[in-house]
């Protein structure tokens, strides 16, 4: 006959193993224990806690599971699988496995924390910090939910009250590397430079490996005008990151086209070569160093490049276009307004190159149908949550109009041909996709510097076109020209950047 004391004997020898990290130890010790007590929760839900350390989080769901087969009231299993299902990614699930442990123990601060983790990834910020500032109630001295709070604070725009959140967890717990890049981000947030800077350099004297630290950094120095430290800071989280981050390929272009705008074009040049050289294949290094020279064979970005670009940008697309005073979209409205005052509703409409609706939100009221096509497929969940079109695309915008033969009565275009050169091929699908007196209305860059192509590739990695060349396209394509109007699009650098706004005609 099988002992309690038994039980016990074996639990502490399956413990000890657990405690000093010999994980595969602790596992075959706690299979031998379910094999002769196969109704004790606990042995799995140990059991599962091996393969979590393990990094395998699909065992350790199975055997939390199991435990809770055994008891459906364990506040520990609950909790536990929570964890996993967020690690997984089933960040519903995991919310509702966190409510599951509260329901039972209503001040369980790790349920909160992995509840307030959850409701984090499914953008519901608000629950997230009651739920961290409920486990922080719980256990005052508890650091990752002091951490997670500063996070999220931090992307409500709570900056002050992250930092404090932030350095409140570094005081209880100096050895999370994270909660000094919060602290970082917080600092930056807030305009306090140095001290930002000083938060990463700790992060990574703890671990000179920590791409994000260098890319946090980066961003810093570039935003105080330290161009050289910024260049460094983003190249050593280029060769530092596991697998490529496209966002961090873009933060490299732009601090080649800063060298660029300083002047400083054979530097940039020679920085852009040895990017080149260490990722050959990379559609962002390929188009930003050919856009340092004005590469005459590149005509148009290549699709991998906006998509990365676009994607890249979706989550704050609208805000940092209203920190640099975009009005195309705006332009365009004022334009429609104008022509087809009266005609609410009544209109076949596409959004070429439409990114989040900023113009389709002016085009929406004269819409009967209004479709939207983007590469980016991120830019196009952002576009779905306006609930304002009645198609959205994901394609390359001039493959897509091929087969749109006098479908639409609107087309406008928001500063999208400013990743297209040679202008020929576009126009040509515009036309075709537009019904007899429909029109065409879309902002595009300016170029001021006269070329025979009648357009060139900036160092910004985008190309801007003489208003000539813009004229001839479109009558070559068939258009009218019916209005012309020079006008500031944005702000770049705290100078305007100008370009046209065309109406034209089929």
């Amino acid at each position: 006959m099988l002992k309690q004391s038994d039980f016990h004997d074996l639990f502490k020898i399956a413990d000890a193993l657990y405690d000093t990290a010999k994980y595969e130890e602790a596992m075959s010790a706690y299979d031998n224990i379910i094999s002769k007590y196969p109704d004790r929760a606990e042995a799995y839900i140990n059991l599962g806690n091996c393969y979590d350390a393990l990094g395998d989080k699909a065992n350790a769901k199975i055997y939390y599971e199991k435990a809770l087969d055994l008891d459906d009231n364990n506040v520990i299993a609950w909790g536990n699988l929570g964890g996993a299902l967020y690690e997984l990614g089933d960040y519903d699930a995991s919310k509702n496995a966190s409510k599951k442990a509260l329901e039972i123990k209503a001040d369980y601060e790790m349920a909160l924390v992995n509840l307030g983790n959850a409701y984090d990834m499914l953008g519901d910020k608000e629950h997230a910090r009651i739920s961290y500032e409920k486990a922080i109630a719980a256990n005052p001295d508890y650091a990752v939910a002091y951490n997670n709070l500063g996070n999220v604070l931090y992307d409500i725009g709570k900056h002050a009250e992250a930092e404090k959140a932030s350095s409140k967890a570094i005081e209880l717990d100096g050895t999370d590397i994270t909660a000094y890049i919060t602290l970082g981000n917080a600092l930056d947030a807030l305009g306090r430079y140095q001290e930002s800077i000083d938060a990463y350099n700790i992060a990574i004297e703890m671990d000179e490996n920590y791409a994000i630290a260098y890319t946090n950094i980066g961003g810093v120095y570039e935003k105080i005008d330290m161009i050289d430290e910024a260049e460094n800071a983003y190249w050593m989280a280029l060769c530092l990151e596991e697998k490529e981050d496209d966002s961090s390929h873009l933060n490299y272009g732009y601090v080649l086209y800063d060298y660029a705008m300083k002047g400083e074009v054979e530097k940039a040049e020679a920085l852009g070569e040895k990017w080149l050289e260490k990722f050959p294949n990379n559609s962002v290094a390929k188009h930003m160093v050919a856009s340092l020279h004005d590469d005459e064979e590149v005509t148009r970005a290549s699709d991998d490049y906006v998509k990365k670009l676009f994607d890249a940008f979706a989550p704050d697309f609208d805000e940092s276009l209203a920190a640099i005073e975009y009005k195309a979209p705006q332009l365009i409205g004022e334009v429609l307004d104008i022509y087809f005052n009266g005609q609410e509703e009544s209109l076949d409409i596409l959004d070429a190159g439409c990114g989040t609706g900023l113009c389709g939100a002016y085009a929406h009221k004269y819409a009967k149908i209004l479709d939207g096509v983007d590469l980016s497929g991120g830019m196009l969940l952002k576009a779905k949550e306006r609930n304002i079109y009645s198609n959205l695309y994901e394609d390359e915008l001039a493959g897509f109009l091929k087969n749109l033969e006098h479908r639409y009565d609107l087309i406008v275009s928001s500063d999208v041909l400013t990743y297209i050169g040679d202008l020929s091929e576009v126009f040509n699908g515009f036309y075709n996709s537009v019904k007899n007196n429909g029109k065409l209305v879309f902002t595009i860059s300016k170029n001021d510097k006269e070329n025979k192509k009648g357009y060139f590739l900036h160092s910004s990695g985008r190309f801007v076109h003489n208003e000539w060349y813009i004229k001839d396209k479109l009558i070559e394509s068939g258009f009218n020209v019916v209005e012309l109007k020079e006008t500031v699009l944005r702000l770049e650098g705290g100078e305007p950047v100008y370009g046209f706004l065309f109406v034209a005609e089929r």
